[in-house]
C-alpha cells in the first residue's frame, strides 16, 4: 500500500472524529406530553392477592379506579362509565342469556339516569 493512499484514509478518518461528538448526537429536551406517556408505561411492582405482579403505571390506575368505582365511589363510577364508552373492547364478543340482558339494561339505564343527575 503506497504512503499516500494511507494518509489519505488517515486524513478522512481523522477529520470524521473531529466532526462527530464523543457522546454522540444529543436528544431535544422531552415535553410535558412525552413525559407523561413516559412515565405511565414505566412499570411498578404490586402486591394482588399476597403475589406480587408487574404492571404498567397506566394499568394500576384504571385498575385502582374501577375498584373504587365497584365499591360505590359515585365520581369514579360516573368516569368508569366514561371509560367505557370512549374505550370499548376492541374484539370481545360475549352471549348474554336474556336476565344478563335485562339486568344490564337496568343498569345502564340507571347509569345514565345517574350521569343525568349530576
Amino acid at each position: 500500500m503506497s504512503g499516500g493512499l494511507w494518509q489519505a484514509a488517515e486524513a478522512h478518518a481523522l477529520s470524521e472524529r473531529q466532526v462527530r461528538q464523543p457522546g454522540g448526537q444529543k436528544r431535544p429536551p422531552e415535553g410535558p406530553g412525552q413525559i407523561f406517556h413516559r412515565l405511565l408505561r414505566e412499570n411498578v411492582t404490586v402486591t394482588e392477592n399476597g403475589r406480587r405482579r408487574a404492571m404498567s403505571k397506566l394499568e394500576l390506575v384504571f385498575s385502582q379506579l374501577i375498584n373504587k368505582a365497584a365499591s360505590g365511589n359515585e365520581k369514579n363510577f360516573k368516569l368508569f362509565l366514561e371509560m367505557m364508552n370512549r374505550f370499548p373492547p376492541e374484539a370481545a364478543t360475549v352471549r348474554l342469556d336474556r336476565d344478563d340482558q335485562e339486568f344490564l339494561q337496568n343498569f345502564l339505564r340507571v347509569a345514565k339516569e345517574i350521569d343525568d343527575k349530576y
